[in-house]
């Protein structure tokens, strides 16, 4: 088996994992946030209150950062792989220039 098929098959595997245990952590933290939400009274909205940024907002702009700078960081690495190119066919015979895989976006 060559190593990127291994490699494919260790990153599907840690993703199904970390996904496993993402559901664990949200299926207890909904059943702990439903129980005190019905015993925690409303608490009084205040000027300062009234400024906070929705959570929401803020991890979804996070979020679209971040992919951009992923998406800059790997199109800089990638010209750097071309730019070496005469180099890495000359000391790496299988740097064929094909991705290991193809990734998916995963949907909101």
């Amino acid at each position: 088996m060559e190593a990127s098929t291994l490699a494919a098959k260790a990153q599907d595997q840690l993703s199904a994992a970390i996904k496993q245990a993402q559901g664990v952590a949200i299926a207890a933290v909904s059943q702990v946030s439903e129980t005190l939400g019905t015993v925690l009274p409303e608490v009084p909205r205040t000027p300062l209150s009234e400024r906070l940024p929705d959570p929401v907002e803020i991890v979804t702009t996070s979020f679209e950062f971040a992919e951009q700078m992923l998406e800059t960081q790997k199109a800089y690495a990638l010209e750097l792989l071309r730019a070496m190119a005469p180099l890495t066919g000359k000391l790496v015979p299988a740097a064929n220039h094909k991705p290991v895989r193809r990734t998916v976006k995963a949907k909101a």
